[in-house]
């Protein structure tokens, strides 16, 4: 636990929880640090299956960076700042466990790229999504968000600087579930329940073939995948489940 972040540990499952409602739940350099030196930690701990990623209150799940201390950065200085937010998309993304954004809120700016770089995307009925970063002149998400909702709705997201309903984020694909007002939890919980009966080596591996399937190209996605799922049938898990399955 520091500052601004706790970490709620209970059976498999970690809540890691930005904890600055007064802020937005707003990331600045010292909150983003804490975030990657605790995602590192919760990936070695073989204890935890599943991690979820939510903000503290009813009104943000993270509203973006720190727009106060973003105000007196150099050019290299904001640089820093910007490769923070990347590691920490990037740490998310390459986690060996499933991670899932319960979105309680808004999710602005660097906000909004913390919940896509999850896994999966639970949202209350409330939520908010965009990438306004156009409305202050600069600029955040053209790298990712192309390659999951396309160049022309990623261009009017990042150019307008407008805000999503949970249900456009839905109809995107940027949200997987929206949960209706109080269920939240429950929505989340109930997937990572069934995460939690899942190999965990088969769900760390379907992490890694998505994320080369956003870079390569179908030829190199497809064999890669294919050996992965080799490794996964050749491990005892697997060996184990196939042969329950022709047991029944």
């Amino acid at each position: 636990m520091t500052k601004h972040l706790r970490i709620e540990i209970g059976g498999k499952k970690a809540s890691v929880v930005i904890d600055r409602p007064k802020k937005m739940n707003a990331l600045n350099t010292e909150i983003l640090k804490d975030l990657l030196a605790t995602l590192e930690a919760l990936d070695q701990n073989d204890g935890v299956q599943v991690v979820v990623l939510r903000g503290e209150g009813n009104k943000a799940f993270i509203a973006g960076a720190d727009i106060r201390e973003l105000a007196n950065l150099s050019a290299y200085e904001y640089r820093k700042f910007g490769m923070l937010f990347t590691r920490v998309s990037e740490r998310i993304m390459s986690l060996s466990k499933p991670v899932i954004a319960a979105v309680n809120g808004v999710a602005f700016g660097g906000g909004c790229l913390v919940a896509i770089s999850c896994d999966l995307i639970v949202a209350d009925t409330a939520a908010r999504f965009g990438f306004q970063e156009v409305n202050l002149g600069f600029m955040g998400a053209t790298g990712m968000l192309p390659k999951l909702v396309g160049k022309h709705r990623a261009a009017e997201i990042t150019m307008l600087g407008g805000t999503l309903s949970a249900k456009e984020a839905l109809e995107m694909g940027l949200v997987n579930r929206i949960a209706n007002e109080g269920e939240l939890e429950t929505v989340v919980d109930e997937i990572s329940r069934r995460l939690m009966e899942q190999s965990p080596i088969a769900l760390h591996l379907i992490k890694r073939s998505l994320l080369v399937a956003l870079d390569a190209s179908l030829s190199v996605s497809s064999r890669y995948e294919t050996e992965l799922s080799s490794i996964c049938v050749a491990g005892d898990p697997a060996q184990r489940r196939i042969a329950r399955y022709l047991e029944q």
